[in-house]
């Protein structure tokens, strides 16, 4: 009768983990851990997949404002679709764990309001319109831009922690073609990234940042 009984507790165990392997009762409460993770990690699946439109393109407008933690937002795809407007507007999401390429004309609030630290990769193309996308962004230190800006709005003037390679991606990704355009950085995160030593807080006077700048001298760049 026991050795029923474990026969079948096993049985159960293979067939929510989709194994065939033997199991020894011994190994029960780990296994057990691991239907438990199992189960937990198909309901991600099926959830995000919906979410997500199984990878496919979407208008993600909204879509993870306001309530959202990183402990809930677990993407499994990039995000990719014609709108991102306001898209983690107000959230508490400090790391985009995936990157997200717009492909629509215009992009406005999309970090707005948001804890945001990190955001993986941000692909852009040149004729997307920007309005506040990272307005109030005060937590914001890495930022990966491909692609490229070539309208105007883009601004991180609030992002005064943005590191050196984040400044030097926005940077790189300036039209080469255009004119009479502007972008706006913090002078904080300037200075402090692109200082001539520690402490000297002197970046946007340093050689270092002026190099960086003559590379896309059809731009105005603002630091305030």
């Amino acid at each position: 009768m026991l050795r029923e009984f474990l026969s079948r507790i096993a049985n159960a165990i293979r067939t929510a983990l989709g194994t065939t392997d033997t199991i020894n009762a011994q190994s029960f409460p780990d296994k057990i851990s691991e239907v438990y993770e199992a189960g937990k990690n198909n309901e991600r699946l099926k959830l995000w997949n919906v979410l997500q439109n199984n990878g496919e393109p979407r208008i993600f407008q909204y879509a993870f404002a306001y309530v959202w933690t990183d402990e809930i937002y677990n993407p499994i795809y990039d995000l990719e679709g014609p709108r991102f407007n306001n898209t983690f507007f107000g959230s508490k999401i400090t790391d985009t764990k995936v990157s997200i390429k717009p492909t629509n004309d215009e992009m406005q609030g999309t970090f707005g309001s948001s804890s945001i630290e990190v955001v993986r990769k941000l692909i852009l193309n040149e004729n997307i319109k920007y309005s506040i996308i990272f307005n109030n962004c005060s937590n914001l230190r890495e930022l990966t831009i491909e692609g490229t800006i070539g309208q105007n709005g883009f601004s991180v003037e609030h992002s005064t922690l943005l590191s050196k390679d984040s400044i030097t991606s926005i940077i790189n990704a300036l039209s080469t073609t255009t004119s009479n355009l502007t972008i706006t950085l913090s002078k904080t995160a300037v200075n402090n990234a692109f200082e001539t030593s520690s402490g000297a807080g002197d970046g946007s006077t340093s050689e270092e940042w002026n190099t960086l700048i003559a590379t896309k001298s059809n731009w105005s760049i603002s630091l305030v």
